[in-house]
């Protein structure tokens, strides 16, 4: 999201909003290929995206009012603020582009794309939200809807979730197998389709669910404020969670020690029926998000002031380490609710670059994901 003039490499683009949404393709090199920005009268963002097998890329964000995405002018149906899900091939041309009444004017929506080329999209709503299926009524003040589209934009399902406060969702990966994980936060209770979850405060949680929308497992972290899962990732059919703790606690079934911060950070896996396969600490940091890369490595994004990643403490602004292995706790046990009631090691350190200035510098939790293979 920009708002004054901005130049990626190819030309300076001027602005014609109060926010504007921006789409760059670099080349292996940084080099500039191309750039776009989008903007109307009111506020346009760009808050995930993800690459289709055929190179075209598939976003969403926000919109609100009437808004050219490239395609011509849209509207969100309610000119509040909306979802946008649009779609670009490679070189940048504008292939489709539409508004998804949400009435949410909050949070970002995530997306990503399953086998075969779907596209999953979790966004938050307020009253009554429709993604092309019908009207969908929340049950609080914020709920969330989930929705699967073809990569021609055609809506296929849509779910919608919430309890009688604020509920919203964080991250969205999906596996291999075409399995849909959503991490969020919910407030006193929920129903994802396994019974109710009542909670006493605000509490967060990872779901998995079928292609169709079905519940397979949820697991809440249903001591207050303790837990943050700030991202999610799939490596295979297992998932991995990224986040934060502030007391000893357990994550996913496995005790971590004492945080040595006000919140350190951790990072766990858990197999496809959500058992605990391993979690490992990290004092002093605080993950924004992470993807597994096609060698199986995890790609962590992370505020710190200091903290060791497996190579040595770090606050060093070079921050490049020697490599290390490092390893965590194997469990069985299982303590996520099955709706139908081994794994690996965690994988050695290899290397850590640092950005930032003396004051504080923190990444945003906007997901890039390629499709699941």
């Amino acid at each position: 999201m920009v708002t004054d003039p901005i130049d990626f490499g190819g030309g300076v683009l001027s602005g014609s909003g109060d926010d504007d949404a921006f789409l760059v393709k670099l080349g292996p090199t940084g080099e500039h290929l191309w750039s776009h920005r989008f903007g109307a009268g009111d506020r346009q963002t760009i808050a995930s995206l993800a690459i289709a097998d055929d190179d075209s890329i598939v976003v969403t964000g926000q919109c609100r009012g009437t808004n050219d995405f490239g395609g011509g002018p849209i509207s969100a149906p309610d000119e509040a603020t909306d979802i946008l899900l649009a779609r670009y091939d490679t070189n940048g041309e504008h292939l489709w582009s539409r508004c998804l009444f949400s009435g949410s004017t909050w949070y970002d929506s995530k997306l990503a794309l399953a086998p075969g080329g779907d596209i999953v999209v979790v966004a938050p709503f307020q009253s009554v939200a429709d993604f092309g299926g019908g009207v969908l009524h929340g049950v609080g003040i914020d709920d969330m809807v989930l929705a699967r589209f073809n990569l021609d934009g055609e809506h296929l399902w849509s779910r919608s979730f919430g309890g009688q406060y604020v509920d919203y969702p964080y991250d969205l990966a999906i596996t291999a197998s075409g399995h849909i994980v959503l991490s969020g936060l919910l407030s006193k209770g929920i129903d994802f389709g396994g019974g109710p979850i009542k909670a006493g405060s605000d509490a967060d949680f990872v779901a998995q669910f079928n292609a169709d929308g079905d519940l397979m497992w949820d697991l809440p972290f249903l001591d207050g404020t303790s837990v943050r899962v700030g991202g999610l990732a799939a490596a295979g059919d297992d998932v991995i969670l990224m986040g934060a703790y502030n007391h000893s606690t357990v994550i996913a079934g496995l005790p971590l020690p004492p945080p040595v911060d006000e919140f350190d950070g951790f990072v766990a896996r858990m197999n496809s029926k959500g058992a605990p396969l391993w979690a490992k600490p990290f004092p002093g940091a605080h993950f924004g998000g992470g993807e597994v890369n096609a060698a199986g490595e995890l790609v962590l994004a992370s505020s710190f002031s200091e903290t060791d990643y497996g190579g040595g403490p770090s606050s060093d602004p070079t921050g490049i380490l020697p490599s290390s292995s490092w390893t965590g706790t194997a469990s069985s046990c299982g303590p996520a609710r099955s709706a139908d009631p081994a794994g690996s090691r965690p994988t050695p350190h290899a290397w850590i670059r640092r950005g930032g200035s003396p004051s504080s510098a923190r990444p945003h939790p906007t997901s890039t994901s390629a499709p699941a293979r």
